[in-house]
């Protein structure tokens, strides 16, 4: 018998004549495609798909092939396997061939396990370990760099990936499982944190996405203005004394009370009062009075900005557990805690001018 060209594999007797050059070149190919796509499964995992639309919008060709990859990843997945199965196989075939040609079928069998051993730490370090680490810790480089040749791979092998994805399809129905897939809180929250970090998304525009997420949390009472804080005014002051209240105020609205401080009876719009006053007008107080609407301190901030929304108000005043004023929120106050410090229509100078 030929030892070049039989080989013992499972019992098989095959005439192959190849010669042992020929088999190390054919198990170093079986070597690289093995980590080719085992590197391609580790990058199209581990890379960005906001990172990847991106580029695709920039008009990156080989980002739009990734992209289109990673949108049929099920698909690419399955190719993926079926390459990395036929090549494992290819090169367990040939290590029995090359086993053989060197030292003939009887002692190819006494070295079978310690081939392969051998082979399996060789396929580990060189086909698993190594390309996955690289394709992970560079995951776009690679997940573009391998695109286009993944690409054709997936469409020419679709016929038979078709025929196991249903297999798979058809074993997912009986084992399927009645919870619903969701995504929680946090794991939103990391992707923003993610896409800041890959440059994607601007570190302003991050702060805002993740204070719009961190607004439904938070009470009337975290960001309420206490009422030992606001600037009130009793309903009996003069309209000189008002006047001149008003010109060194940076406020454009302001609680008026009667007896003592928590007892709001309105509140003064001073632009309406300032229109009178400059106009010689007499001015009865109470007739511009706006009304003051009163909600709970522990209402949650979502909420109160929809009913100060939808009721048109400026300023509402909170209640403890006493039913007693304890702060107000204006709308300003809210809307500063989502997009951060705007200006009133009055911040502009240190008061309002009378003409």
């Amino acid at each position: 018998m030929d030892p070049a060209g039989s080989i013992f594999a499972s019992g098989v007797n095959l005439d192959l004549n190849l010669s042992t050059g020929a088999i190390v070149v054919i198990y170093i190919v079986c070597l690289v495609l093995s980590a080719y796509f085992a590197a391609s499964e580790t990058s199209f995992t581990a890379v960005s798909k906001v990172r990847l639309r991106t580029m695709a919008d920039k008009g990156k060709r080989a980002a739009k092939t990734a992209l289109w990859i990673t949108e049929r990843f099920d698909k690419t997945l399955t190719t993926i396997l079926i390459g990395n199965n036929v090549f494992h196989m290819i090169g367990a075939t040939v290590t029995a061939m090359f086993l053989s040609n060197v030292f003939g079928d009887e002692k190819a069998k006494a070295l079978s396990l310690p081939g392969t051993i051998v082979t399996a730490l060789i396929v580990y370090l060189f086909a698993e370990m190594i390309p996955k680490s690289l394709a992970k810790a560079h995951n776009e480089f690679f997940s573009l760099f391998f695109a286009g040749s993944m690409k054709f791979l997936v469409q020419i092998l679709t016929p038979i990936s078709a025929i196991f994805s249903a297999i798979s399809k058809l074993v997912e129905r009986f084992c399927a499982s009645s919870s619903k897939t969701s995504v929680t809180e946090e794991e939103i929250i990391s992707i923003i944190e993610t896409i800041e970090d890959e440059g994607v998304l601007e570190p302003e525009k991050q702060a805002l996405v993740s204070s719009a997420m961190e607004f439904r949390e938070k009470r009337a009472k975290d960001i309420m203005v206490p009422m030992d804080q606001v600037v009130c005014i009793p309903s009996s002051i003069s309209q000189k004394d008002l006047a001149a209240l008003v010109k060194t105020s940076p406020y454009s609205r302001l609680p008026v009370y009667e007896g003592n401080p928590h007892n709001i009876v309105g509140i003064l719009p001073v632009n309406v009062f300032l229109g009178q006053y400059t106009a010689g007008k007499k001015i009865l107080l109470r007739k511009i009075l706006l009304k003051p609407y009163v909600f709970d301190k522990e209402v949650e901030i979502p909420e109160l900005l929809q009913r100060m929304r939808l009721n048109k108000l400026h300023m509402v005043f909170l209640t403890d557990e006493k039913r007693e004023k304890c702060g107000i929120l204006t709308m300003e106050d809210l809307l500063e805690e989502l997009v951060g410090d705007i200006q009133d229509e009055s911040d502009a100078g240190e008061g309002l001018q009378l003409m």
